[in-house]
């Protein structure tokens, strides 16, 4: 398989890196129903396109299904439990909605999901330490090609408990396309099939955009991975960086595995880009379909000592001198 290595700079890649405050809070006395004016400390319930975050301690229910839009952002640093209900994220036509799942907080529901055939409805959502569970599907997807959002998953700690139900991403067209982004290895992913590419007629400017960030681990272990049963592509980019793996005093090789799937696999990747690598190192997919799985191989070169990098720097100090008399 052919490599390509590119720079950082060629491609960025927007990670949460904090808690973004919401305008309304949770009331910080155990919470209650969302729909209740009670539950928030401004005491009002908060509209379809009002951010809004649930405080830790507090537990908040609720009495119907939420519809969320208008760019706005859900904090959930307790707990939201709706039960057998659903979130419809970018609800109409007026803008996608953020659900951010710091450390300590839960949200549980039986579906989340977008009106793929409405502009803009879009949903981002990012889990960077606490769970999110869901027991019938959580569905982001799109068809309506006339705008430029797209939904996206971004994990970076946490755990995602779907069972055997589905998750699905993917975006209009190249435009839209959605993005999954895996960060570390401190999460937990279990789900169903996992579909990332429109399996109702869509064409490879649908596909998902995968990236998997490496951050101070290296190994089996260094990237959460992807517990799925089945496995659906259909030509997706996949970026691996390697900007801030930790390198050894001896160069090395390491597998890391990305994607475990149970069942069937549907399609592939596009030709993966490595980023971050240095000079002498190198990287490979490997699918290994007698595991089902798909790895990255990879070799790091290694990290001068200090003595070393003394002793290089009198190097080039001499040669300047050299060259000057």
């Amino acid at each position: 398989m052919c490599i390509r290595v590119i720079s950082v700079a060629a491609v960025s890649v927007a990670v949460l890196t904090g808690t973004q405050y919401a305008a309304v809070q949770s009331n910080g006395t155990g919470g209650g129903d969302f729909h209740t004016a009670a539950t928030w400390s401004e005491g009002v319930v908060p509209s379809p396109s009002t951010s809004w975050e649930i405080l830790p301690g507090d537990t908040v229910t609720a009495s119907q299904s939420l519809s969320l839009r208008g760019w706005g952002t859900g904090v959930i640093a307790g707990t939201l439990d709706l039960g057998t209900l659903d979130i419809n994220l970018g609800a109409g036509a007026l803008g996608g909605f953020t659900l951010q799942i710091p450390s300590g907080g839960a949200l549980t529901g039986r579906r989340i999901f977008t009106n793929r055939t409405v502009r803009d409805s879009v949903g981002m959502i990012e889990l960077t330490g606490g769970s999110l569970t869901f027991t019938d599907a959580i569905h982001l997807t799109k068809t309506h090609e006339e705008t430029s959002s797209a939904s996206s998953f971004l994990m970076r700690g946490g755990t995602l408990n779907g069972g055997t139900h589905e998750f699905r991403l993917w975006g209009g067209n190249a435009d839209s396309r959605a993005t999954l982004t895996v960060i570390g290895n401190g999460g937990a992913w279990n789900v169903g099939p996992l579909t990332l590419f429109n399996t109702d007629g869509g064409t490879e400017q649908s596909a998902t955009e995968v990236r998997f960030i490496f951050e101070n681990e290296v190994g089996e272990d260094a990237l959460t991975a992807l517990n799925c049963t089945s496995f659906t592509l259909g030509g997706n980019a996949l970026y691996i960086d390697f900007t801030n793996i930790p390198r050894g005093d001896t160069a090395a090789s390491y597998s890391t595995t990305l994607i475990d799937y149970s069942g069937t696999l549907t399609g592939s990747f596009a030709e993966p880009v490595f980023i971050g690598l240095r000079s002498g190192e190198s990287a490979t997919l490997v699918h290994d379909p007698v595991n089902t799985m798909f790895r990255v191989d990879y070799t790091l070169s290694a990290v001068p000592e200090p003595a070393s990098l003394g002793i290089l720097a009198l190097v080039g100090t001499a040669l300047r001198r050299r060259r000057h008399v």
